[in-house]
C-alpha cells in the first residue's frame, strides 16, 4: 500500500491507478481525521497497534486501559518513538527505519505524549510538537456479562462450529474474550469443545456450551444432528488479486437436509501454484507471482475449486516537476491563521484534482488544506488553524498529485503572544 505522505520528494510512491490512489488518499485522510484509535477486538488484557508513517503516527492518538500494550510498527521513514520527560510513564525506542516495532505496557492512568525525536520535539511542559501523539489510559473496567455466539447452532457429526465469547464490561464497551474464558461442553458425549471454543459434532443430541471468565459465565446450546455433508462451495469465485495482495476464500458446505455451515476452519486447503498463491490452513491465500492458481477446498472425500489470477502491479514513475515549498508564518496565539501555506507547481493537473493536508505540529488533528491555481501550472495551499499557545512550531504540508504521488513543504510557525 502506497505509504501516506512521505518526507522525502524522492520516494513518490503510488499505488496501481489513479482510481485506486483517489480511494487510497480518501481513506487514509479519513483515518488521519479520526485521531482516535477504535478498540473493536479488545480483550481484557490488549495491544493497540500505531503504524508509524513518513510523518505521522497513526492514529496520533489512542485510548487504552491499565495493563495494555501500545504496539508501534515502523512503516516509512526514519524515526523513534519517545515519551516526553516528567511524566509517569517512559519509554524510548531509539530511531529505526522500516520493519523495527517496538512495544510498551502502560501501568499507570492519565494522557502520555509522545513524539519522534527526529521529526519532533519536546515542548519541555509535558507536551510534544511537531511528529507527535498521545495515549490515554484510564482504569480497567469490570466485567459484567459474557454472551456466547452463535446463539443454539446445529452441526453434523464430524464437523466443528467455532463459537466467540463476547463479554461486555461496566464501561458498555464489549471486547472478544473467546481466548481468555475457559470452555466447556455440559454433554461431552455429544459434542466436544476445544480450549479456544471449536464445538465438534460426536453424536446425535444436544449440549449446553459454557463459558466462563472470573466468575462470570455465558451459555447457548448445541445441536447435533445426522446429517450428511452434501457438497462444498468456494467463495469469492474467481477473484483476481495483485502480486503482493492476499484474498480470503470461504468454503461453504451443504447437508443432506440443505442446511449450510461455514467450513473454512475444517477443510484442506491446497493451491495447484505456490509460487503464484500459496494458502493458509485458514483460507488466505497470498499473491506471490503473476499468473493464475486453481484454490482446492476438501473434506470428507467432496472438494470444491476456483482460479485465482494474479497481475502485476502497475507502477507509476515519479514526476520531477511536481515540487514544493514552504512559507514562513508568524501569528499571534488564540488568533485564526488562515493564509497560503506552501506552493507548488505541476505543469500537467489542475487543482481540484490535487489533495492537500496540514500537521500544524501542535498535536492538534491534521486538516485539509485547499488548492488554488496562482498561474501556469502554479498552485497555493491555504490553511486555517488558532494556536493555543504562544512557541514556535513547524507545520508540515503535504500534497497528493491524482496518481498518488507526494510532495511535502515544511512552513516553521512562530506564534506570538
Amino acid at each position: 500500500m502506497w505509504k501516506l505522505f512521505s518526507m522525502k520528494r524522492a520516494s513518490q510512491a503510488a499505488p496501481t491507478s489513479s482510481r485506486e490512489a483517489a480511494r487510497t488518499r480518501r481513506r487514509a485522510a479519513t483515518r488521519l481525521r479520526a485521531g482516535v484509535e477504535p478498540l473493536e477486538g479488545r480483550s481484557l488484557l490488549t495491544t493497540v497497534t500505531v503504524h508509524v508513517l513518513d510523518i505521522a503516527f497513526n492514529p496520533n492518538a489512542v485510548s487504552i486501559h491499565t495493563g495494555d500494550t501500545v504496539h508501534w510498527v515502523f512503516d516509512g521513514g526514519t524515526h523513534s518513538t519517545t515519551a516526553v520527560g516528567g511524566i509517569a510513564e517512559t519509554w524510548d525506542s531509539g530511531v529505526h527505519t522500516p520493519g523495527f516495532t517496538f512495544d510498551h505496557t502502560f501501568t499507570n492512568i492519565g494522557t502520555f505524549p509522545y513524539y519522534c525525536s527526529i521529526h519532533g520535539f519536546d515542548n519541555g511542559n509535558g507536551t510534544a510538537g511537531g511528529m507527535s501523539g498521545s495515549v490515554a489510559v484510564t482504569a480497567a473496567p469490570a466485567l459484567q456479562s459474557i454472551a456466547v455466539t452463535p446463539a443454539n447452532p446445529s452441526l453434523s457429526i464430524g464437523t466443528t462450529q467455532q463459537f466467540i465469547a463476547t463479554g461486555t464490561l461496566a464501561d458498555n464497551s464489549t471486547q472478544d474474550l473467546t481466548n481468555q474464558v475457559t470452555w466447556a461442553s455440559a454433554t461431552p458425549a455429544v459434542a466436544t469443545i476445544s480450549k479456544t471454543g471449536a464445538a465438534t459434532g460426536v453424536a446425535v443430541g444436544t449440549s449446553s456450551i459454557s463459558a466462563s471468565l472470573n466468575g462470570i459465565t455465558g451459555s447457548t446450546s448445541v445441536t447435533v444432528k445426522a446429517t450428511t455433508l452434501q457438497s462444498i462451495a468456494i467463495t469469492p469465485a474467481n477473484p483476481g488479486v495483485v502480486q503482493g495482495q492476499t484474498e480470503k476464500f470461504t468454503a461453504i458446505g451443504t447437508f443432506s437436509d440443505n442446511s449450510t455451515q461455514d467450513l473454512s476452519s475444517q477443510v484442506t486447503w491446497t493451491s495447484s501454484a505456490p509460487s503464484v498463491a500459496a494458502i493458509s490452513p485458514s483460507g488466505v491465500a497470498s499473491a506471490a507471482g503473476v499468473g493464475s492458481a486453481t484454490i482446492t477446498a476438501t473434506l470428507s472425500g467432496l472438494s470444491a475449486s476456483t482460479a485465482l489470477t494474479v497481475t502485476a502491479p502497475v507502477t507509476i514513475p515519479p514526476n520531477p516537476l511536481f515540487v514544493a515549498t514552504g512559507v514562513k508564518l508568524k501569528v499571534k496565539a488564540h488568533r485564526n491563521l488562515n493564509k497560503a501555506v506552501a506552493n507548488f507547481r505541476d505543469p500537467h493537473t489542475t487543482a481540484a484534482e490535487f489533495h492537500a493536508m496540514i500537521d500544524w505540529g501542535d498535536g492538534s488533528t491534521m486538516t485539509d488544506g485547499r488548492i488554488r491555481r496562482t498561474g501556469n501550472g502554479r498552485y497555493s495551499v491555504t490553511g486555517s488553524h488558532v494556536y493555543s499557545a504562544p512557541g514556535s512550531f513547524h507545520a508540515h504540508v503535504m500534497i497528493v498529485d491524482p496518481q498518488g504521488r507526494q510532495v511535502d513543504a515544511m512552513d516553521p510557525v512562530q506564534v506570538l503572544k
